[in-house]
């Protein structure tokens, strides 16, 4: 097998009758692609969804029918958590293109609309904390 990036891979036969074998022959055109971000808490979410949904329209080859859709799909430790989900009928083309193209303008439209893409943070709460001694020079003796 071949993938899209040239490299070759022997798969043993086993591997065929056991595992889950994906087709990307594409006997049929229509494919729907998801795109998850997250955005900051206190984000405006409908705003949010609204400049997603036009970022799909925007795209390309994001077709209009199906519809692109817009999910929240979750609230994370760091992030609500959308997804972006939208149909293409040429993944012959390759997908990775169209997702690129979707999330720059997901991208750039957060930006300008002051939509935050959060970056993972952590609290650290302390208990009890030794007592310690600073010093700001040479031990007297």
């Amino acid at each position: 097998m071949v993938t899209r990036d040239g490299i070759e891979h022997l798969i043993p036969n086993e591997s065929l009758i056991t595992g889950e074998v994906i087709n990307w022959s594409h006997s049929q055109n229509l494919v729907r692609l998801r795109l998850p971000v997250g955005v900051a808490y206190g984000s405006d979410l409908e705003k949010a969804r609204e400049l997603m949904l036009a970022a799909a329209a925007d795209t390309l080859r994001v077709l209009k029918d199906p519809k692109p859709v817009c999910l929240l799909t979750g609230f994370g430790d760091n992030a609500v958590n959308l997804e972006a989900r939208v149909w293409i009928n040429d993944p012959q083309n390759g997908i990775g293109s169209v997702k690129s193209d979707l999330f720059w303008g997901i991208w750039q439209r957060f930006r300008d609309h002051g939509i935050e893409i959060p970056y993972s943070q952590r609290d650290v709460h302390l208990k009890s904390i030794p007592e310690i001694t600073i010093r700001t020079g040479p031990e007297e003796v």
